[in-house]
């Protein structure tokens, strides 16, 4: 079978994944060369959906497993100052169900079934979801992942214990000199942006 690996990245929340398949190839103008020969077999193509979700496919008949990452322009920079971790908390939370697929950790448990690792993270600029899986359970593993997007749940019942997973994180970070030096430099970008 033949094995895909899609980053999927620069997406709005608004109709992720629509079922029309309507693409636009975008020309590749990258002057990278491949010099491990392990790489060379690898294809690529970059491709707009009809959406405006901009697709990088990576194609390799040697890879044991299909894989996808997404990438949503929101991060923690994004956060509004009287929400500290909305992002993050949103993230935690797109984990909990869709109307799809409303069991809790039927996401998890579905790619762990398939040999597969899921995961997400939030970052300054961006949130990204992704995950590896069998070859098999590709396809429905993107629907699943593009549910989070299409009908999310944020059951009143895991709002409570999520905040307090995110609010946990946070005090466990709290001391740390790095994290202190990031939330100065979020003022100070938060401050430049109501500058300009």
């Amino acid at each position: 079978m033949r094995s895909y690996f899609i980053l999927i990245c620069i997406c709005s929340f608004f109709n992720i994944f629509s079922l029309d398949t309507k693409y636009q190839i975008i020309e590749d103008r990258s002057d990278l060369t491949i010099l491990n020969p392990m790489l060379k077999s690898r294809k690529t193509c970059k491709l707009q959906l009809s959406n405006g979700i901009k697709v990088y496919v990576i194609s390799d008949k040697n890879a044991d497993k299909s894989a996808a990452a997404l990438s949503v322009f929101t991060g923690s920079f994004d956060d509004p100052k009287e929400y500290p971790g909305m992002a993050h908390f949103c993230e935690h939370m797109l984990f909990k169900g869709s109307k799809k697929y409303p069991k809790e950790s039927e996401y998890m448990k579905f790619i762990w079934d398939h040999s597969g690792i899921p995961n997400a993270y939030t970052a300054p600029d961006r949130t990204v979801y992704m995950f590896s899986i069998s070859h098999t359970a590709f396809e429905e593993a993107i629907d699943r992942l593009s549910h989070f997007f299409k009908d999310p749940l944020f059951e009143p019942s895991h709002i409570a214990r999520e905040l307090y997973a995110v609010d946990q994180e946070h005090a466990k970070n709290i001391e740390n000199d790095d994290r202190r030096a990031y939330m100065i430099f979020k003022e100070i970008v938060n401050l430049m942006i109501l500058i300009l």
